[in-house]
């Protein structure tokens, strides 16, 4: 038996991060691993190291992601083409992670501007907090646009947003923060919850873009992409992934 096999008899959704955080699974096994994220530390853990993948990748040309490949024959004995992209994508992204994250505490520490890739997607999780919640940084600043989401029942929960505008739709970079009130006082996000990002278009129509699991004393930065432009979303929500009640908005 090797390693691998080991890894997945011992824990049987220890290689379904990267379909979780790409978005590449159904509604029902969504679900499913979502509930075992909330007692799985590793599993959580390894979803947070692949946090910043779709805003990654969102800065990755064509070009680029089959430039990976040093050729476009193989033999019978090679990886195929597409695992192969994958994997050499995912080294691509985290050079680019690395390289920005030096970027981003050298310009701190100059106390200058700096063009920063953000961090976060469904489960990038924070133990404390932060306080007061304020927008993450995006690619491009000239065509972001910052919000504060406004709460519409009472909640727990506090959150803000960044809002890219892009050639091919719209970037939302979200940072929501769950106060430490455990055990649960009856208010959405007191307790261990699914939640979800949604945008309702001019039209209103309601789309949901990424999922998630809050708990309270936590923070937790999704991140979503649409095809919509900026100018054609009405509003951004946090609701209730069980009941879809809308618990913060943001008009645009």
């Amino acid at each position: 038996m090797t390693f691998d096999d080991f890894e997945s008899h011992e824990d049987p959704y220890v290689r379904w991060d990267a379909a979780y955080v790409l978005g590449a699974m159904s509604p029902s096994d969504r679900r499913e691993y979502e509930a075992h994220l909330a007692h799985c530390a590793r599993c959580s853990q390894a979803v947070s190291e692949l946090a910043g993948m779709p805003g990654l990748l969102a800065l990755i040309t064509p070009e680029e992601a089959f430039g990976t490949l040093s050729g476009t024959d193989a033999s019978e004995d090679e990886e195929p083409p597409a695992p192969r992209v994958l994997t050499q994508l995912v080294g691509t992204v985290q050079r680019r992670r690395r390289y920005r994250r030096a970027a981003t505490a050298l310009a701190a520490a100059a106390a200058v501007v700096a063009v920063a890739v953000p961090v976060g997607v469904l489960v990038t999780q924070d133990r404390t907090p932060s306080a007061p919640v304020t927008a993450m940084p995006v690619p491009n600043p000239a065509n972001t646009t910052e919000a504060v989401f406004t709460p519409v029942v009472p909640t727990t929960i506090t959150a803000s947003a960044s809002i890219a505008s892009t050639s091919w739709g719209t970037v939302i970079f979200v940072e929501c923060s769950y106060e430490d009130t455990w055990p649960g006082d009856g208010r959405y996000g007191a307790d261990t919850e699914g939640y979800a990002l949604t945008v309702t278009d001019r039209s209103g129509v309601v789309t949901t873009l990424a999922t998630w699991t809050g708990e309270a004393g936590r923070t937790v930065r999704p991140t979503a992409t649409t095809s919509l432009p900026v100018d054609a979303i009405a509003s951004i929500d946090v609701r209730s992934d069980d009941d879809h009640q809308v618990l913060l908005t943001t008009a645009l």
